[in-house]
């Protein structure tokens, strides 16, 4: 529970691509306050105390948004992979960079739907290209400066690099997309492979609440000492403080960067 609020890095501004404000700020502080609320009230028995952690949240504001714009971040890299393979077959087939963004955005649109985030960002560089006759590398310097990914900032560099050096851009371009493709095949295959260890890790965070509030339906008389002394208070605490510390290093072993 508490893993999630700990991203490996601080991203202290809003991600202009898909900021987290609004309703889905107001979803994800509800979330959390429920959990925390039922958490406390779990370990300690208390509503006010329940209140109490329920605030926590906002405190931790910051850190809940972070994490929400890195998993956005992560989808669009996904699927920038898929763009980027898409764009390479239009190269390697002679196109020009515009034609090979607008079969991009078309298939695209087949895969991810009007809605998808690489959807927006092709139909936005393309819209630049044609309506406002922005050049190429204005375009795409726009397009890394938002998105704020660092394969799609190593893609923007390589090309803008290229064009002012006179190389084959072409063969270039081939070459690099598929060292980006590469670099981002291996990251995903590694969120597959430890989404288990995620999974566990969760139902070990949670497993103390669920004993202690079985405890508590089935055997009151035997939990309620846990409840009505100092000593107990204490106990509860140490583990509840020892639950989180657990959630806090195993979503540390899990985040592996690439």
């Amino acid at each position: 529970m508490i893993a999630i609020l700990h991203p490996s890095k601080q991203l202290r501004n809003n991600w202009e691509v898909s900021p987290v404000e609004g309703k889905e700020m107001l979803g994800l502080l509800l979330k959390y306050a429920l959990a925390f609320a039922a958490a406390a009230y779990v370990f300690y028995d208390s509503i006010m105390i329940s209140i109490v952690f329920a605030s926590l949240p906002v405190i931790y504001l910051e850190r809940i948004k972070n994490w929400s714009i890195r998993m956005k971040k992560q989808e669009l890299t996904y699927q920038f992979k898929d763009a980027l393979y898409a764009m390479a077959v239009s190269i390697a087939a002679g196109r020009m960079l515009g034609e090979a963004l607008e079969d991009a955005n078309k298939s695209m649109r087949r895969l991810y739907g009007e809605h998808g985030m690489i959807v927006r960002e092709l139909t936005r560089l393309i819209n630049s290209m044609q309506a406002c006759n922005e050049s190429e590398e204005v375009m795409l310097a726009g397009f890394s400066r938002r998105c704020k990914i660092p394969e799609i900032e190593n893609f923007t560099d390589v090309y803008l690099t290229t064009r002012k050096t006179g190389g084959d851009i072409s063969r270039i371009i081939m070459k690099t997309s598929d060292m980006i493709m590469d670099k981002i095949a291996i990251k995903r295959d590694i969120a597959v492979m430890t989404s288990q260890k995620r999974l566990e890790g969760r139902l070990l965070t949670i497993f103390p609440f669920l004993v202690t509030g079985m405890l508590k339906m089935t055997s009151p008389d035997y939990i309620q000492p846990l409840y009505d002394t100092w000593l107990g208070r204490i106990v509860m605490t140490v583990a509840f403080a020892g639950v989180g510390a657990a959630s806090v290093m195993i979503g540390k072993i899990n985040d592996i960067e690439v």
